[in-house]
């Protein structure tokens, strides 16, 4: 008589039924984390730009303003693009990408080359994300899928906190320029880990189907005559005018603090905001002791951050008398 088979065996058809190994779990957070760390360069770096370039805080509002235009640039054809050359491919070129706009973002000089730098970035970044979701497609089944979505999350929220207080502390130690060169090592870094990517169990890299010019068109009349797709919309344009106000909170901190903070203290400062996020994508996924535990750690960093930066400004009364010695003499 034949086994019977058990159901969790995989024939290699489609993804695996318990979802991708460890390691390939890893690989994803890795990977997209790359992304996160590249396109988050820019605005702990502003207030040493600032410093050294000698722009005004308005003048890094508008630099903001480009950089959004530059992600609606690019997540309008990024999809597309993800599809013509596939997932393995599309990651790859993209961090190869990022390692250059990097490098030319160390050269620049202006608000308008910087402008034009960081939409750049913007744009040759946007294929991350469907880039990562087609490997989502590829490798977990749909009851897991949102396993799937919750590890690019997670990577997303850790690494945005790690990327305020890494580059802060080193524009504390180099200039603005050599620390935006890091992130030419970083994309490098993700295209040869792109390397070890496979779209699916079956194929390394896997090319989406051609869509009709007609059924284009029913998926778009379909799509916005939705009423949840309106509401999806809705709550990710609210997100993201939040995210972009965060990214202008290194420079208000040293705008706020003349003299108290130094530029890479205002950027480490910024990741008092970030924790918050992090537990609350914790919240979905631990039990109650573990999110209690995970939380009261990141509440810990958060105090200590606060606490290293009060403990390293110069006291407002010190700082009077000092001033009034100097004067004095």
């Amino acid at each position: 008589m034949a086994p019977r088979a058990s159901g969790r065996t995989h024939d290699g058809a489609g993804p695996p039924p318990d979802g991708p190994p460890l390691w390939r779990k890893c690989l994803i957070f890795a990977t997209y984390s790359v992304s996160i760390w590249c396109v988050g360069l820019p605005p702990p770096l502003y207030p040493a730009m600032q410093k050294d370039l000698g722009f005004s805080s308005g003048a890094v509002a508008g630099i903001l303003a480009f950089e959004t235009a530059g992600t609606a640039v690019g997540k309008t054809f990024a999809g597309f693009y993800t599809d013509a050359v596939g997932a393995r491919t599309a990651y790859m070129l993209t961090a190869l990408a990022l390692a250059c706009v990097a490098l030319a973002f160390s050269y620049t000089s202006s608000v308008a080359t910087i402008s034009l730098a960081v939409f750049v970035l913007e744009v040759v970044n946007a294929p991350a994300w469907p880039a990562h979701a087609r490997l989502l497609h590829g490798w977990y089944p749909r009851r897991l899928l949102s396993d799937g979505v919750w590890v690019l999350s997670m990577s997303s929220r850790s690494t945005d906190m790690a990327t305020k207080l890494a580059y802060g502390s080193l524009v504390n130690k180099w200039s603005w320029r050599a620390v935006a060169r890091v992130g030419i090592l970083i994309g490098c870094a993700g295209a040869c880990l792109a390397c070890f990517h496979r779209d699916s169990p079956r194929s390394v890299n896997v090319r989406g189907a051609k869509m009709s010019r007609a059924a284009f068109v029913r998926g778009a009349r379909r799509m916005l005559c939705s009423k949840s797709w309106w509401a999806i919309a809705l709550a990710v344009v609210c997100s993201t005018i939040v995210k972009r106000m965060g990214q202008f909170v290194p420079v208000f901190f040293h705008d706020a603090a003349p003299g108290l903070l130094s530029e890479g203290d205002a950027a480490e400062l910024a990741v008092v905001f970030q924790p918050r996020r992090v537990s609350a994508e914790l919240f979905f996924r631990l039990n109650a002791a573990h999110f209690t535990a995970t939380a009261s750690m990141l509440i810990l960093a958060e105090c200590s951050v606060l606490l290293r930066q009060g403990w390293s400004c110069p006291r407002p009364a010190a700082a009077s008398r000092a001033t009034a010695s100097r004067t004095s003499i």
